[in-house]
């Protein structure tokens, strides 16, 4: 996030729970915009409705300027998570049987292929043992109103909780409670389906690369 250093020079004036920024959803984006915030001076709390929901049947594949932000953020993805690939880029399988075509990074930069669980865990990891973040895991937001979030509390009571920040950032899906909150258009209608495949023991054709095939 692209976020004036000097509104954290004023951290938590009249701010009694002493939190400038609250984070909904603690997917990849959420957990490193929290590390990003934190990263210039912001004391952050991320809420995660459904922590399973990482668990899915999903693959990642970063480009190398990803690579490079996360790096900012002090995580080499590709050393720190499980099962992480390097990647040099894509092949196309064009649909008219012609020839494929490889589309390698330039200058030798490399992308990072991995699950998406291993992904979500190593920020998950990263941001939960921050000392400026707060992450709560299985708190699910209710509402937010003039900056005062309206989240469950995680501990199974029954309760809630009313968290007042200075600032509200969505990173919990296309059907969300921050976009309901600023009334903004349910973006939650299906795009497109996606089936996993997942091939083992199989020796690809372009190790290293993506494969894309046109047509299906």
């Amino acid at each position: 996030p692209r976020v004036p250093v000097r509104f954290f020079r004023m951290r938590s004036r009249g701010n009694p729970n002493g939190f400038d920024v609250a984070i909904v959803g603690a997917g990849p984006i959420g957990s490193a915009a929290a590390l990003a915030f934190a990263k210039r001076g912001a004391k952050a709390i991320v809420f995660e409705a459904n922590p399973a929901a990482s668990r899915r049947l999903a693959g990642e594949w970063l480009h190398p300027p990803g690579v490079e932000v996360l790096s900012r953020l002090g995580i080499d993805v590709a050393a720190e998570a499980v099962g992480a690939t390097p990647g040099r880029g894509f092949v196309v399988f064009p649909d008219d049987g012609s020839a494929p075509i490889m589309l390698p990074y330039p200058d030798g930069m490399q992308g990072v292929s991995l699950e998406h669980e291993n992904l979500v865990s190593v920020l998950r990891d990263r941001a939960g043992s921050h000392p400026d973040i707060d992450l709560r895991l299985g708190a699910r937001v209710r509402g937010i109103v003039d900056g005062k979030v309206t989240v469950d509390n995680a501990d199974g009571s029954g309760g809630t909780s009313t968290i007042e920040v200075d600032r509200v950032v969505g990173a919990d899906g296309r059907s969300s409670v921050v976009r309901r909150t600023l009334a903004l258009k349910d973006d939650a209608t299906a795009m497109a389906y996606t089936a996993g495949v997942e091939l083992r023991d199989v020796q690809l054709p372009f190790e290293g690369y993506g494969h894309v095939l046109v047509g299906g």
